[in-house]
């Protein structure tokens, strides 16, 4: 999963260059919009994937028994892959860069892709270990409202924060000159406030969505109505996905034209952009709220099958069978033999 995460983002940028010569007709402008687009799709394809991993395996092997370990593995796995890699890339780089530099990028992709790929397969995990009918319930459709406004906090936050940068930057702050000890050059220090913005980003998105999973799952109990949940979550991420890139916006004081380009094809890549971001964006945060809602529910599952005490015929307390299991209502019961002794 995580060498499909790593093609279907660094794939496009690779084969980027080479659209001009495939496609005479491509310019720069529609050549960024294809790489994003292709990104995108790619972006779809590794979570369908990841998702799907987790569902065969909770339907093959019930891994919701297990999803610490489930999770433990397959993160670890992909974390050895993205280690490699980078060991590879830095390896055959011409220049050096800052340590710094390379532990913050480092960090920043082990979240943006092996984390990303074990929330998307625990939400599989856990859309086929609850129910997912559609439950009538008297509440209405957006109730409880703290679910689809901590999911657009948690999307409009994240995008917030990855824009850090850019804002000080516009504001006058003065960010290179200010913190020019952490890089060698100007550039550099961009380089690494940047990822500082994405690593940061990368933690509110999932840490952020599998908090809400989990208070859904304990405080709500969305755990028995997992389409409601996601209906909610997805409602909120969308709507904070959408309005989180205002707040940069009116503070760095640019428009949609200046971002994208003049012409009548900003449009265009205004649409690409915000593709992107509703993938990568409102639907990490509705993956990760549905594992957090399925960590919820594992656990209340685990304590409600806990080791029950009985008496054994020499009056010391001993375990049984867990509860809920086939074997769960046989009873450690004294013979007639051992009461008689008694």
């Amino acid at each position: 999963m995580a060498v499909l995460a790593i093609a279907a983002t660094v794939g496009p940028i690779l084969v980027s260059p080479e659209l001009s010569s495939w496609f005479p007709g491509f310019d720069p402008a529609t050549g960024r919009v294809t790489v994003t687009l292709l990104a995108t799709l790619g972006t779809l394809v590794a979570f369908a994937a990841s998702v799907g991993l987790g569902y065969r395996e909770q339907r093959r092997h019930d891994v919701s028994r297990a999803s610490r370990e489930f999770a433990t593995e397959l993160g670890a796995g992909g974390a050895a892959v993205v280690v490699v890699v980078a060991i590879l890339t830095v390896e055959g780089a011409t220049s050096t860069a800052s340590p710094l530099l390379l532990v913050l990028a480092l960090l920043s992709v082990l979240v943006s892709m092996p984390l990303v790929v074990v929330v998307a397969a625990l939400a599989g995990v856990a859309l086929a270990r609850l129910p997912t009918e559609w439950q009538r319930s008297d509440a209405p459709l957006g109730s409880p409202l703290a679910v689809p406004v901590g999911a657009a906090v948690v999307a409009a936050g994240s995008v917030v924060v990855e824009s850090a940068t850019t804002v000080l930057m516009s504001s006058g702050v003065g960010l290179p000159d200010r913190f020019s000890g952490f890089g060698r050059a100007t550039m550099e220090t961009l380089s690494i406030f940047s990822s500082a913005d994405s690593l940061a980003s990368g933690l509110l998105l999932v840490g952020g969505g599998v908090l809400l999973g989990i208070a859904g799952a304990r405080r709500y109990d969305f755990d028995g109505s997992v389409r409601r949940f996601v209906v909610l979550v997805g409602v909120g991420s969308l709507v904070g996905t959408t309005v989180g890139p205002v707040l940069p916006a009116v503070l760095t004081d640019s428009t949609l034209a200046g971002a994208f380009g003049a012409g009548s094809r900003w449009l265009v890549a205004w649409m690409a952009s915000l593709a992107s971001a509703y993938v990568e964006t409102a639907l990490v945060v509705t993956l990760a709220a549905v594992a957090g809602l399925g960590i919820g529910a594992f656990e209340n599952d685990s304590g409600h099958r806990g080791p029950i005490a009985a008496t054994a015929p020499d009056g010391e307390v001993g375990p049984t069978e867990e509860a809920g299991t086939p074997d769960g209502e046989r009873r450690s019961e004294l013979s007639s033999a051992d009461e008689t002794a008694r």
